[in-house]
């Protein structure tokens, strides 16, 4: 397969991929891996809120000051 093929394919996969999650299921020949490898959060999985990066611009001391 030539290249821009396999391009075309991966594209298209994180297409369906994108699709089951905005659907909030998972279709059949999908696993949970698979969103997990593509940086996507799993259908039907609870998702934990994520910690937003401290504001570099904001000192935070210990002591509160």
């Amino acid at each position: 397969m030539c290249l821009a093929c396999e391009e075309q394919e991966a594209l298209l996969w994180r297409y369906h991929l994108e699709m089951a999650v905005e659907r909030g299921e998972i279709p059949e020949g999908m696993v949970a891996a698979d969103f997990e490898e593509a940086g996507l959060p799993v259908p039907g999985r609870a998702q934990t809120a994520s910690k937003k990066p401290a504001n570099p611009f904001i000192c935070e001391s210990p002591d509160g000051e």
